[in-house]
């Protein structure tokens, strides 16, 4: 009893569980959820044990965590008119609590450069698996979304997207500033394969996120600025080649800027709908964990009837052109009749189009931008604590590598990016597989920072 009460044996015992999370966070949610649960276990044990020493451990600063129990209050908050209280229960410690745990058990409780190196290595490990199993589905045509040429591993496409946004900047940086053989050739190996996991992913909104990211994370962490350059031409060149042999490939970057495509169209659909939410709730929102059920049952459903509505008038309006322009015509009986067909099949399949764009707007559950998303639901207060809360990552990543250089910083915001930039067209905050690992890989960047210092890059090329 006295060891299993011992303030080391919980610690360790919390970092095992850790590995699990990270060895099994990109392959199976389920192993993944056995471990966080345990690791959760053990974070409540330590803090029972022992926990007057948390003041001083908490080395990111006041403001840091002030602000994420800001976002979970507004959060609490914004439940007051919650119409599904239970849900919005769940929802308030599940998002804002429960998959921050990595994040805190990594900050607090650990202090050892080995730890941190081996929690990396497994999470690396992961996304070589899951990312290696993406690549076999699409060489050989596998998996549930093979029908639209994505492929993703054990993960849903947009899940493996938002961590593989995250994650490949990380990996640069790694491949830039890791001095180790045995490191750079195994951050290398992933990064190769992480590549072609994300091009064959075809998310084009990860596409741009990580290609984003990626450049302003390396920008920092070039020493020349001449080579940065002269390399970012040659790997835009080499893109640009892929795209080029690959007419799949190049056909879904080019649709990235047709703005009729009915995909942008749900999205503003969708953006427009969640500012109704807003206009009708504009302090608390909805409430946590209600965007599902007040889409689904009303807002959506008040929306496509306006769209049909409309969309009948204007066909009305076209029929009757058309059907003005063809008294008009000269042309041949039978020729008339072969227009007249082909306009009704094309009307027809218009309106079965429209149609499937309607089912699929009725299924959608969140409002593929995080800002939007969380606006809809925590209100104009929750929108603003949480803008504020990102912008102060951001402003606390580049101050501090601005400040002492320690790679550790650059990790950090790497995954802020490409979190953030992929949540620019997707609901990546609510996706409960890229948070778990966007707060892991953040919590062993700032404890690189912590444990190393100043110039942590180069502390970090010893081998230990």
């Amino acid at each position: 009893m006295r060891y299993f009460n011992d303030v080391t044996a919980i610690e360790n015992r919390i970092f095992y569980y850790l590995c699990g999370l990270a060895l099994f966070g990109s392959n199976s949610v389920a192993i993944g959820n056995i471990f966080l649960g345990l690791a959760t276990a053990g974070l409540l044990h330590r803090l029972i044990v022992k926990r007057d020493d948390l003041r001083e451990r908490f080395f990111p600063g006041k403001i840091f965590f002030a602000l994420m129990a800001a976002l979970f209050l507004a959060a609490a908050i914004s439940l007051i008119g919650a119409g599904d209280l239970s849900r919005g229960v769940n929802n308030l410690f599940n998002y804002y609590l429960y998959r921050t745990i990595p994040f805190f058990a990594i900050v607090l409780f650990f202090r050892d450069k080995k730890k941190i190196l081996d929690l990396s290595l497994l999470l690396l490990t992961s996304f070589l698996v899951n990312n290696s199993n993406g690549l076999y589905q699409a060489a050989f045509k596998l998996g549930k979304t093979a029908a639209a040429g994505r492929f993703s591993g054990m993960l849903p496409y947009m899940v493996q997207a938002t961590v593989l946004s995250m994650g490949i900047p990380v990996l640069l940086l790694g491949v830039m500033k890791v001095r180790d053989r045995k490191w750079k050739v195994f951050l290398s190996v992933v990064l190769v394969i992480s590549l072609a996991g994300l091009l064959f992913n075809a998310t084009r909104g990860a596409w741009m996120a990580c290609a984003a990211a990626s450049l302003v994370v390396t920008f920092f962490a070039a020493e020349s600025k001449l080579k940065y350059f002269v390399g970012v031409l040659c790997v835009t060149a080499a893109v640009c080649g892929v795209f080029h042999e690959n007419p799949k490939f190049l056909q879904r970057a080019e649709s990235t800027f047709d703005l009729v495509e009915y995909s942008k169209q749900n999205r503003m659909t969708i953006w427009q709908t969640a500012g109704k939410m807003v206009q009708d709730h504009p302090l608390t929102g909805v409430g946590a964990g209600q965007f599902k059920p007040q889409f689904q049952q009303k807002y959506i459903l008040e929306a496509i009837a306006e769209m049909k509505a409309e969309q009948k008038a204007a066909d009305a309006k076209a029929e009757k052109q058309w059907q003005a322009a063809q008294k008009k015509s000269k042309a041949k009986p039978a020729v008339k009749k072969k227009q007249a067909q082909q306009h009704a099949a094309k009307i027809k399949r218009e309106q079965n189009q429209r149609n499937r764009n309607y089912n699929n707007l009725k299924q959608l559950d969140h409002a593929h931008n995080n800002v939007i998303h969380e606006t809809a639901e925590l209100g104009l207060l929750g929108g603003v604590v949480y803008i504020a809360m990102w912008l102060y990552f951001l402003y606390y990543a580049l101050r501090g590598w601005l400040k002492e250089r320690n790679i550790g910083y650059l990790i950090f915001l790497g995954a802020i990016l490409g979190l953030q930039l992929h949540g620019l067209s997707e609901y990546t905050f609510g996706s409960a597989t890229s948070m778990k690992i966007f707060w892991m890989i953040s919590a062993l960047g700032l404890t690189w920072v912590h444990i190393t210092g100043s110039n942590g890059d180069e502390e970090k090329s010893e081998s230990d």
